[in-house]
């Protein structure tokens, strides 16, 4: 369903078990950042009403709403086990992704606010793919633990955000073939991410 390329080294999910602490921190930043990054493409296209129609805004600040109530969830786990959020740290991964596909050209396409506004979609389908990959290793890791339910439901979530960034892909281009190919092309990048950064060794991070 999550179409990924290369598969997440199943060591990830036993460091993470084993820094649980770590993980929540850096996956409450995840939340608040995809919360942030729905909004912000409101923000950006939502007065552009030929990209943007009321029904996506609607819909990207419904995503904003659960990724916000995901953050405060993770929030009380992390007070409750007495520690700090934190400033929130650089997303190799994301930043990552997003600089690729800024210099992957399509092969063809409507005028370039569309295919830039695609490319955040896309992109955000792939972030949120990864993090469902991972939430399920990390809840199968969290045998037992009173946590695992709770990765296991955010692991569907993940997998539906994911839906919702290709539909909406596929919404303001217009052209369903199109998108396959160029989130193919988005894929293969990202496959290329992920094995670098597992060669600088594994962190207890949902990207790391």
């Amino acid at each position: 369903m999550l179409g990924l390329l290369v598969a997440t080294d199943p060591a990830w999910a036993e460091l993470a078990a084993r820094n649980l602490g770590a993980v929540l921190i850096d996956h409450a930043h995840c939340e608040m950042k995809a919360a942030s990054n729905a909004m912000s493409l409101v923000a950006r296209y939502g007065g552009l009403n030929e990209l943007l129609s009321t029904e996506v805004v609607l819909r990207l600040s419904d995503l904003a709403q659960e990724e916000i109530e995901h953050f405060r969830q993770v929030v009380r786990e992390i007070a409750r086990r007495g520690e700090v959020l934190g400033p929130p740290p650089v997303d190799d991964y994301a930043q990552q992704l997003r600089k690729g596909a800024r210099g992957l050209p399509w092969s063809q396409g409507p005028q370039e606010k569309v295919l830039g506004l695609a490319d955040r979609f896309l992109v955000g389908a792939l972030i949120e793919a990864r993090s469902a990959e991972r939430f399920k290793l990390l809840a199968a890791a969290l045998d037992g633990h009173a946590l695992q339910a709770f990765y296991t439901e955010l692991f569907a979530s993940e997998a539906r955000h994911y839906r919702t960034f290709i539909d909406l892909a596929n919404d303001v281009v217009g052209d369903a073939e199109l998108v396959r190919e160029r989130h193919g092309a988005l894929y293969e990048m990202e496959a290329g991410v992920v094995r670098a950064l597992a060669r600088r060794g594994l962190r207890p991070a949902i990207h790391g």
